[in-house]
């Protein structure tokens, strides 16, 4: 299975405080998933503080993504790892 996702050209949503006296940075993109509807669902996932942002383009979401969670429930990590589409084809 495949979950196809499209990332466009919405910028990145930077949120930035102090949480008991520690800075924290939170930054966000929107993408928009293939789930089986009329028209794909619109969602935010976290960047890691290094990652530049995924480009306009489609993806898959990357195996690595998925997670065990407490008791054993299916997750996702807490940054989402795409691969281009095209890419994923190749291999």
């Amino acid at each position: 299975m495949t979950i196809r996702i499209e990332i466009t050209d919405e910028p990145i949503n930077t949120r930035e405080g102090v949480k008991d006296g520690r800075a924290w940075k939170l930054r966000e993109q929107a993408g928009y998933v293939y789930n089986g509807n009329r028209y794909p669902s619109r969602f935010m996932f976290r960047l890691a503080d290094n990652h530049p942002g995924y480009a306009p383009g489609l993806y898959v979401l990357d195996p690595a993504s998925i997670a065990i969670g407490e008791r054993d429930s299916l997750t996702f990590g807490r940054e989402l790892k795409l691969t281009s589409e095209a890419k994923a084809k190749a291999a």
